[in-house]
Formats: C-alpha cells, structure tokens, sequence
C-alpha cells in the first residue's frame, strides 16, 4: 500500500535515515531541515515536507521525499529504483494538480515528476552532479590578487559579480532582469552562505560559495569570473579555497554543472570532484 501525507516531527529520523545517505544530491532539501544546526521540519509559512511510503510486499520505509515550498518550487529525493507513476493520485492530489513551478533534483525524479505533471515545462536545463569529498592542494592566487571572505557589508563590492552571473547563468530565456531582486537575494546569500571572493585592484574579480548548507554536505554555487579576467587562474583560486576552507569543516561538497559548460567542468575536474549522476530542474 501506497501512502503519502505530511512529515510530522515524530518523523524526523526516519526521514534522515532515508535522506542522509542521498544527501550529495539533495541538499537543497536537507538545508530546509535545518533550524539553528539542529533538524526541523520547515515553518508552515516556507515549506511543507511530503514523505511517500510503500508498505506492500512487506517493504515499508520512506521511497520518496518532497520539500514543496510556498512558491511552489519542489525540492525531491526519491528512492532508487522506485516508479513514482505508483503514485501519480496520490501526488496530484497533494500538490501537482495546484501546478508546480520548478522541480529540483536528479534527473530521474525531475523527468518522472514532468511525466505526473502532464504539461512540458517552458523550460528545462540538464546538468552533470559533481561530489568532492577529499581535495587536492590549494593553488596560490595569480600575483596581485588576494581571496577574501565577504559577508553582508561587501554586497556593494560583490553584486558586478552576482549581476553577471545571474544574466549568464541564471536567467530563464526571455526574462528580464532585475537589479533589485538582484541585490536582495545577493544579500540574503551573503548573510547566510559562505563566499569567497577574489581581489585584484581593489575590484572584486571572482567569486564562489556556498548555495546550501545540509547536514554532512554543503552545496557550492555562483561561481564566477568577470569575463575580461578570465584564464588568469582567478576563479580557480578562489574555488580550490572555498572547497579547502569547507573540507577542512568536515563537509563533503557538491554541485551541479550544466552539461554543456565545458570549461566549467574541467574547472571542477582539475580541483578533485568527480561526476555522480545527472541532475535536471523544470520549470513551469
């Protein structure tokens, strides 16, 4: 039988057992069950977490979870091997028949999730998932150039950065713009996130961090160079040092690539990570 409702506290654990190990691919999902280092079910206000049990056949146990935020972006861990079309009544009466905006996760369960929906996505972007648990040796910043933590007080310092990759990387295929939302959401990563960046001149001429920060492994993202600096050594630098800084935490680290980002990719080759598995988000 077939059941999927809501996570309550008593659930936390078994919801943990089940996400922990598949974390490197849904940290985006275990950062939202957090609260003050210690795990939690999201506020009503934000979230709701959607678990999904099979107990036919004598298996029980969790086969999938869904963050579904307040903005209708759901965050997914499904268990391997498993149909979620076994499901298909269950989840639109949950969420996917009040439309969805965006589906976040491995390629599996993103592409079994726009199968539910019914309705192709305006857009949908493939991306290569990419681990690193152990680094190699940190490179030295190019001369004249120094890595520096910033926080909240450098937003004016880091936004050329943030702007840039927004527009490059971020962007929906006719969306605008927008300098405000911009600003707002690079200081809310600033506040929240770790990033690093590098100065050369006074100017900061790239940038990495943190995008979410889970139980045992953080999420990189919004790494950058300014297109005039590029091939310096600059974004690796300030890379190799945010993955050294988190390493030395303890964390694991990972982070997903766009499948056609080739310099990219061997940015994140020659720093030590690996490729996992494929990673997708649709949007609606």
């Amino acid at each position: 039988m077939i059941e999927l409702r809501p996570a309550q506290e008593a659930d936390l654990d078994e919801c943990l057992a089940f996400l922990k190990p598949r974390e490197y691919r849904s940290a985006g999902l275990t950062s939202r069950l957090l609260r003050v280092g210690k795990p939690a079910l999201p506020p009503s206000t934000e979230a709701r977490l959607w678990i999904l049990r099979d107990r036919g056949n004598g298996a029980e146990g969790i086969m999938a979870a869904f963050l579904v935020a307040n903005t209708r972006m759901v965050y997914h861990c499904v268990r391997e091997g498993f149909d979620l079309g076994l499901a298909s009544r269950l989840l639109n009466r949950a969420f996917l028949s009040d439309g969805i905006a965006c589906a976040v996760g491995n390629a599996e369960g993103t592409e079994a999730l726009e199968r539910l929906v019914g309705k192709a996505p305006r857009h949908g972007a493939d991306y290569e998932l990419m681990t690193l648990e152990a680094a190699p040796g940190t490179p030295l910043p190019p001369p004249g150039a120094e890595i520096v933590r910033v926080g909240p007080e450098d937003l004016d310092f880091v936004y050329p950065l943030q702007s840039g990759y927004e527009r490059e990387e971020v962007l929906l295929p006719g969306e605008p713009f927008s300098p405000v939302r911009c600003r707002s959401l690079l200081r809310a990563t600033l506040a929240s996130q770790l990033v690093f960046a590098a100065k050369r001149d006074s100017l900061a001429a790239a940038k990495a961090g943190t995008n979410a920060r889970g139980f045992d492994w953080d999420q990189i993202g919004g790494v950058y160079t300014l297109p005039s600096l590029r091939g310096q050594g600059l974004g690796k630098a300030v890379f190799a040092e945010l993955c050294a800084n988190r390493l030395r935490d303890g964390r694991k680290l990972s982070l997903f690539v766009k499948t056609e980002n080739i310099p990219a990719k061997n940015l994140y080759l020659t720093t030590g990570f690996a490729t996992r598995e494929r990673f997708r988000i649709a949007y609606w």
